[in-house]
């Protein structure tokens, strides 16, 4: 894959209404958009949308999933099924073995704190949190669980800054941390961990892409992508794609 392959696949409006700091995932076959903040509406959205492989449209799964509407949650696809984690201050955990139209409360008070604009990701058959905003404060905390509902406090306290919008990847076997935002500076640093999230690495204090937060971060075969995000004064970032084989140097 090359940036230069990129192509816009759909231009015209989607179905589902304009919105920001929703979820999308892929279970291989389908995407799948829930949730976020429609800024028109001003309301927090909890619908479900599928775009399918091979019919290239979107459709209503859901107008009004079990979870409330919200924004800032995070959602993964985790042994078969669809997983909506917190989000708006928050601290739920909800399940879909249906593509994401009935919807199974797995943990109504998680052992972590109530958050938003966290970080979550599948790594080594379990799901992790780290980090976000919630009770006033950013996290720099990290929980596992193997189904959802039992959540064990890796570490309380990582080396990296309390943050929020951050992206955390599991890549080659290890755990990444990259970006974000502590309140005052957008973070460029990248962080790993060889150990499950219990110790982490400094890698890079200032990565070759500028400090961002709300970024994305994809894995595809053996690199790693890192695409857009927010770098302050109203700049919204659209520069180069950026890729990675070992999360140590990165190219354009």
């Amino acid at each position: 894959m090359d940036p230069v392959t990129l192509q816009c696949v759909e231009s015209r409006n989607g179905p589902w209404t304009k919105r920001t700091r929703h979820q999308v995932v892929s279970d291989g076959e389908s995407l799948y958009l829930m949730g976020g903040f429609d800024g028109e509406e001003l309301k927090c959205l909890n619908d479900v949308w599928r775009h399918g492989a091979y019919s290239n449209e979107w459709s209503l799964v859901c107008r009004q999933a079990g979870w409330s509407g919200r924004d800032g949650h995070v959602a993964v696809v985790f042994k078969s099924k669809l997983y909506v984690v917190g989000g708006s201050d928050q601290s739920d955990v909800w399940c879909s073995s249906d593509g994401g139209g009935d919807w199974v409360l797995v943990c109504r008070h998680a052992t972590w704190s109530p958050r938003w604009k966290h970080a979550c990701c599948v790594h080594n058959g379990k799901i992790y949190v780290s980090g976000g905003w919630g009770n006033s404060s950013y996290h720099n905390d990290v929980w596992s669980s193997t189904d959802g509902q039992h959540w064990i406090l890796v570490t309380n306290r990582a080396p990296w800054k309390a943050r929020m919008l951050h992206a955390m990847v599991s890549f080659k076997g290890f755990l990444y941390l990259l970006g974000g935002s502590d309140g005052t500076t957008h973070l460029s640093d990248v962080w790993a961990s060889t150990d499950d999230g219990k110790t982490w690495l400094l890698l890079s204090q200032s990565a070759p892409w500028s400090g961002r937060q709300g970024h994305c971060v994809v894995v595809v075969q053996d690199h790693l992508y890192l695409l857009g995000g927010f770098g302050g004064s109203s700049c919204l970032l659209k520069d180069t794609m950026w890729r990675s084989h070992d999360c140590g140097r990165c190219c354009t």
